[in-house]
């Protein structure tokens, strides 16, 4: 079974929604939650080193339960009526 071309699509498509989703999660609607999240996450002196700050992006878009009891990613998803089922 030959899933490389399969699979490189796969990844591919997977870092576009993805940055899609890191974008969504950086606008307006969602600055505050998420700074107050990276605040938290920071080390003693205000310092935040990169692998901290991607998991707590991570978790607030994928984890993080929004007032109305959803994510980021659900959010996201429920606005692009143009993604394949496959996509979400």
């Amino acid at each position: 079974m030959n899933t490389g071309p399969d699979l490189a699509h796969a990844l591919r498509r997977s870092a576009e929604l993805k940055e899609q989703l890191v974008a969504f999660g950086q606008g307006r609607s969602f600055e505050r939650r998420l700074g107050a999240i990276l605040s938290e996450a920071a080390h003693p002196g205000d310092s935040l080193d990169e692998e901290t700050a991607i998991g707590g992006i991570d978790r607030f878009l994928l984890q993080f339960l929004l007032p109305v009891g959803n994510t980021v990613a659900d959010r996201l998803v429920a606005r692009r009526k143009d993604l394949h089922e496959s996509d979400r």
